[in-house]
Parts: structure tokens; sequence; C-alpha cells
């Protein structure tokens, strides 16, 4: 795995508590390191001991990067696997999962599996749609939607539209497709239905 960085004037030193050309190598002329491939087997394997389980999600390494000036550096590698919508009954004791309003917003459970979501993106009918920047073009985490991990290891949770979303006079009735981006590149396709008042998740 290659960790490109971006050096300012200073120097790359060392990973705490790693060895440099036994857990990973430096590329001076690059700037770039590379987790060494038994390094991350290892981290897998200590992962899945501690959890006891084949498929163990989440944070496997905090790595501290130093360097000859300035502050240190906090790398995490995460072990994940493919995100998907979850089979759930329920979010909580008010809300179905799947099903709400513009009012109250849609709760979409999750099975995460050890991912952090970058950004989500939502388009109806060839068009970007709800309250998107004016320039980058995503939606607003937090305005016009928030996510929630129901553990440190990210392995499941809620993807939740807010009402800010629904609000927002370029979501109309009809299919809406939720392009969800995480932090390693995955992408998973949402599609949610919007009939008046009416908010469905659909599978």
């Amino acid at each position: 795995m290659d960790v490109p960085l971006l050096l300012n004037g200073q120097s790359f030193t060392g990973i705490e508590g790693l060895n440099r050309n036994v857990d990973y190598t430096y590329d001076e002329q690059s700037a770039t390191v590379t987790l060494k491939a038994q390094y991350l087997d290892a981290l897998r394997g200590k992962v899945r001991s501690a959890r006891e389980a084949d498929h163990a999600w989440g944070r496997a390494a905090d790595l501290v990067f130093h360097f000859s000036g300035g502050a240190d550096w906090h790398e995490y590698v995460v072990v994940a696997g493919a995100p998907s919508v979850a089979e759930s009954a329920s979010v909580s004791a008010s809300a179905t999962a799947g099903h709400g309003t513009k009012a109250e917003g849609l709760k979409i459970p999750m099975s995460f599996n050890g991912g952090e979501v970058r950004n989500v993106v939502a388009m109806e009918g060839g068009k970007r749609v709800g309250p998107n920047s004016s320039w980058w073009g995503y939606l607003q985490n937090g305005g016009a939607f928030s996510v929630s991990y129901e553990s440190a290891d990210r392995v499941t949770g809620t993807l939740n539209l807010l009402p800010v979303f629904f609000a927002d006079s370029s979501v109309i009735d009809g299919d809406i497709t939720l392009t969800v981006t995480l932090q390693d590149g995955q992408i998973l396709l949402v599609t949610v239905n919007v009939t008046g008042d009416e908010v469905t998740l659909k599978k």
C-alpha cells in the first residue's frame, strides 16, 4: 500500500515502531512510503485473532509518521469489506428503517464493514439534486445527510437523509440515486423513492 507524502520542505524520518525496509520502504524521489504486504497481512491476522471473527473489520493500526520538523502525522490502516444496505427491521423504537417522510427524513440501515463515508452525491433525472455545495458538488455532511456508526469498528450504522435534503426545491417526486463513496474508493449506489410526503428505500 502506497502512502504519498507532501513534505513542504521537511524530510521523512520514519514510522514509530516500524522498521524501514522490513515493514515499509521509502522512495525519496517520489516521497512515497510503501507498506509491505507481509506487514499488512500480519495486521489482518491480528485483527481477526483479537475479534475472533472470519471477517473482522475496522481500524487495524494507527501509524505515527515522523518528520524532520513540524507535527507528526497519523495514518490509519483500516481493514474493510464491501459496503451494502443492511437487512434491518428497525433503526430505533421510533423510526422504521427504510421508510420516512420529508419532514422526518430517511434512515437507511448500512453494513459499512469497516469503511468510512467520504461523500454522497444525489442524482434524479440525470441531474444532481439536493443542497449541494456550489463549488464541490457533494451533499453537505451534517446538513443534507449524516452518518451514524454503531461502533468504532464501523461495521454497521445508518446513512441518514435529513429533512433539509428533502426541503430543497430540486428534490421532486421520483427515484433518487445516491452515490455513496467510501474513503478507500469503494462506491455503493442506493435508490430512494419520493412520492408526495413519503420517502422509501428501494431494494
